[in-house]
C-alpha cells in the first residue's frame, strides 16, 4: 500500500525569499472597495509598481510592502499566503 504525502503548508522555502499572493492583494483592494490608483495614493506607490505587483510580475520591496498592508489592513502573513 502507498503512503499518502503529507501535505505541506505552503510558505517560502528556506533560503528563497517569500513571494507576495497577488490575488489577495487584489481581493484585500476590492474588498475595500478601492480602485488601483485609491490604494497607490494611500500606500505611497506609484501606479506602476502596483500594476506590476498585482499581476505578478514583481514583488514588492519591504519599504512598499509595509504601506500595503497597512493601507489594507491586512497582515503581511496574509499578503504572503502563510495564514
Amino acid at each position: 500500500m502507498a503512503k499518502k504525502k503529507a501535505h505541506k503548508r505552503p510558505g517560502p522555502t528556506p533560503g528563497k525569499p517569500a513571494t507576495i499572493r497577488a490575488d489577495r492583494l487584489v481581493a484585500a483592494r476590492k474588498a475595500r472597495g478601492w480602485s488601483a490608483w485609491q490604494l497607490c495614493n494611500e500606500a505611497g506607490l506609484q501606479p506602476s509598481q502596483l500594476t506590476a505587483i498585482e499581476n505578478g510580475h514583481r514583488d514588492p520591496q519591504l519599504r512598499a510592502f509595509k504601506p500595503l498592508c497597512q493601507a489594507l489592513g491586512v497582515s503581511a502573513d496574509h499578503l504572503l499566503g502563510l495564514d
